[in-house]
């Protein structure tokens, strides 16, 4: 049973390091995305389990494999929420080399996370893409304020915006 087991195991790991190269082919081709993040993320963490799941289960200590699984799964979940993952594909796409054009529109539609990001790649862009990220920026320094939306993020996509453009802060406003 350990053997065959065993084997299993790293048949599925040859499977997932064989996605995972994929992934990382497509991403070199076409640019980095959450999505892309996500999946080789999700990778990673399968990697991780079917290790923990051979460091447990095959020495015959199954009843350790599920806490050991949740806290795999507790740093998978704030290994992906702590850091900005938005500014750092902003900054994997600007500043990677890639034979296809930079997909501006895609990093103008990432949350309020990369607009700081946005900002800082702006003297490495051209024209028409600038032009596309400077909209991005307009939208965020124009957004009303309001207590039930506000959050970090947007409070620093906006000042960074207003900054950009050396406008007048929005004011707080009440919606009904």
């Amino acid at each position: 049973y350990t053997a065959l087991s065993a084997t299993l195991l790293g048949l599925v790991a040859l499977v997932i390091a064989s996605a995972a190269h994929r992934m990382a082919l497509y991403q070199a081709s076409f640019g980095l995305t959450e999505m892309r993040v996500f999946v080789l993320a999700f990778e990673a963490w399968m990697v991780g389990l079917l290790a923990w799941f051979g460091a447990s289960v095959l020495r015959g200590q199954a009843e350790r494999f599920a806490l050991g699984a949740v806290a795999w799964g507790f740093v998978g979940v704030v290994g992906l929420h702590v850091p900005n993952l938005e500014a750092a594909i902003v900054h994997a796409n600007v500043d990677a080399e890639r034979p296809l054009a930079l997909d501006v529109y895609y990093l103008t539609t990432l949350s309020d996370d990369a607009v700081p990001a946005l900002a800082a790649a702006l003297p490495r862009l051209g024209p028409d893409s600038r032009k596309t990220v400077e909209a991005r920026l307009e939208r965020a320094a124009a957004r009303p304020w309001d207590w039930r939306t506000a959050n970090l993020s947007r409070w620093r996509a906006a000042h960074t915006a207003i900054d950009y453009f050396h406008v007048a802060a929005p004011t707080a406003r009440v919606q009904s």
